[in-house]
């Protein structure tokens, strides 16, 4: 397809190469961009994130991809500021080694322009990169931690972001609403475009059969505040105690006071022996085990968080051809219509996930038959080897 080189070098501030949805969204990218033979893939960490960097070796190669982390052993506080002078003199070695002559270099940063990274882009277009942010999230209305290091980059985050036409030579985005908020900002200096969720189909093989007994329901993926795992449990007692024969499923991870909250929540249910607690489950397994579940549900807050994001999660969850409940966030109505590929509901809403159970559980024919469209679904619009094709096509133009 392509004719030039390409040397791309992805930056995040993530857990790496073990990680949640953000990590996972990268590897995708990751893996299918370097399937072609014109593009080189490496990976610069910055500081592996704040949560379970302990799971990752600080550099090495994964899945045929170079990365290395920087200040992999500085911790958040005031002492961490001595090691600055060394965190940025090795990223800015490492990109200037990793530059390839005769090539397209691009640097490509998931997230938005910060503290963390201002200097590394900076240099970067110096040396002939071409910039390209991915943004996830409204940095505006992001939750940050209380360190001096998280209320920098956040502070830095959202002055910059105004400013990003200036630092970028194109701009993806995730969503509708994120497209509507920085094109304004960009006023045609570089490009913006839509980049959705994206997912690995031939990872996940589509499991059709009826429903199970009893019948099985799945959360996986991140606790945080926007995900309302709590209205998940308070529909599933609410279920329980209409007589319904159900088990729930949960897996993933989430700070520790999340996952604090979260487990007095379920010892204080009264079906607290119907939920299976599967700890953090490694990708491929995980992969593997979507298919057991019978429900898989996508629930989420109404918060300007969550509209302005997409669901990593939901992607997988329509490809395991299970049916999936799903809440109106952000652009999900564009890809998904309600009782044909997905059940969706209101966010913020235990009524509506009651609902949508129920009407699963007496319609199980046509639960079938939304599972299997829900996969058709996701390789419509979400298959990562389909957008690789449009995301390269992109890249070379810079």
């Amino acid at each position: 397809m392509t004719l030039e080189p390409i040397q791309l070098v992805f930056m995040a501030h993530l857990p790496f190469p073990k990680g949640m949805a953000g990590t996972q969204h990268l590897i995708h990218r990751m893996v299918c961009l370097r399937s072609y033979p014109e593009v080189t893939t490496r990976m610069l960490v910055l500081r592996q994130g704040r949560d379970f960097a302990s799971d990752n070796a600080p550099s090495g190669v994964y899945e045929g991809t170079e990365y290395h982390t920087l200040g992999a052993r500085m911790r958040p506080g005031i002492s961490a500021f001595f090691g600055l002078p060394g965190y940025f003199a090795e990223g800015l070695r490492f990109l200037k080694r990793w530059r390839k002559a005769d090539t397209r270099n691009i640097l490509f940063v998931y997230g938005p322009p910060s503290s963390d990274n201002l200097l590394f882009t900076g240099y970067a277009r110096r040396l002939g990169y071409r910039v390209a942010y991915y943004l996830v999230e409204d940095i505006r209305v992001q939750g940050h931690a209380g360190d001096v290091f998280a209320r920098i980059k956040h502070g830095s985050g959202v002055f910059l972001t105004e400013r990003i036409g200036r630092l970028a030579d194109a701009v993806l985005v995730i969503s509708r609403r994120l497209q509507d908020q920085i094109e304004p900002l960009v006023g045609g200096r570089c490009p913006v475009r839509r980049l959705p969720i994206c997912v690995d189909l031939d990872a996940i093989v589509p499991a059709d059969r009826p429903f199970g007994n009893p019948v099985r329901l799945f959360y996986g993926g991140t606790f945080a505040e926007k995900d309302k795992v709590e209205l998940l449990l308070e529909a599933f007692e609410a279920l329980c105690s209409r007589g319904r024969d159900l088990r729930l499923a949960l897996t993933g991870r989430g700070s520790p006071d999340r996952m604090d909250a979260i487990r007095k929540r379920i010892e204080a249910t009264a079906c607290r022996d119907r939920i299976d607690w599967l700890g953090y489950l490694e990708t491929g397994d995980y992969y593997r085990r979507l298919g057991e579940f019978d429900i898989l549900c996508m629930t989420r807050g109404s918060s300007a968080f969550a509209q302005a994001g997409f669901p990593f999660k939901l992607g997988e969850f329509l490809a395991a051809g299970r049916p999936v409940i799903a809440s109106r966030v952000s652009d999900i109505t564009e890809y998904l219509t309600d009782r044909q590929d997905a059940v969706l509901i209101e966010p913020d809403s235990v009524a509506g996930i009651i609902d949508g159970v129920e009407w699963l559980l007496d319609h199980s024919d046509q639960a079938r038959q939304i599972g299997l469209a829900g996969r058709k679904a996701a390789e419509q619009f979400f298959d990562v080897r389909r957008q690789s094709r449009t995301l390269l096509e992109l890249l070379e133009s810079l």
